[in-house]
């Protein structure tokens, strides 16, 4: 099955007990839209846990070298990679700051539970040694109240 996840309209309310968003957010323009919709197809006391590239994160150069993303930390909207090997630089993302991707579901009547911001470890960090430096990842923990 196929579905727009700023809407998925074929899912009824209060169908899941849970919602997993791997490195997906980035990609989806209407942020807004699909954090109302996460909230309606969970049930009372449902999670989400998403994750996503920290808007902070650096980007790939051509060459493989780290570099600042196009845009500003604080201009949000969709950018792409000076990289056209990249997929950033092939299909784009739409950057955002931390606080909007907060404020969307705490907006859409989430509550936030937890917040992590992990620190690069392993083969990643042998190929691309600054990743130490800086989060990579961003992921946080919501979950709707058992009584609305």
């Amino acid at each position: 099955m196929q579905e727009d996840a700023q809407s998925l309209s074929s899912f009824s309310d209060a169908l899941f007990d849970g919602v997993l968003c791997n490195l997906a957010l980035m990609d989806i323009e209407d942020l807004p839209a699909t954090a109302h919709t996460i909230q309606r197809i969970l049930r009372p006391g449902g999670w989400l846990i998403f994750s996503i590239l920290h808007p902070c994160a650096p980007v790939t150069s051509v060459e493989g070298s780290l570099q600042q993303r196009p845009l500003s930390y604080f201009e949000e909207g969709l950018w792409f990679s000076h990289n056209p090997l990249s997929v950033r630089g092939r299909v784009g993302s739409y950057h955002r700051k931390v606080s909007t991707y907060l404020q969307s579901f705490l907006d859409a009547g989430l509550k936030l539970e937890q917040i992590m911001e992990p620190q690069a470890r392993g083969p990643i960090v042998e190929r691309i040694p600054a990743y130490t430096r800086v989060p990579v990842a961003l992921v946080a923990r919501f979950r709707k109240p058992a009584s609305v």
